[in-house]
């Protein structure tokens, strides 16, 4: 299963955050972070609309 998380405001473990960033999950794993523009997101995957969120690939509760 591919889920695409799109639109949102994405802070990636590694480099700048991204406005308006995407994150390609593959069979439950990040498979790709970067803007909307620059992650091809695969037709059968199931696209959702973060705008105006937050989204943090890779951020794991420590508690």
């Amino acid at each position: 299963m591919t889920v695409a998380i799109t639109g949102g405001y994405v802070v990636p473990i590694k480099g700048e955050p991204i406005d308006g960033g995407t994150v390609l999950v593959e069979d439950g794993k990040i498979v790709a972070v970067g803007t909307d523009a620059d992650v091809d997101v695969p037709d059968d995957a199931e696209v959702v609309d973060a705008a105006g969120m937050w989204v943090l690939p890779g951020f794991v509760e420590a508690h």
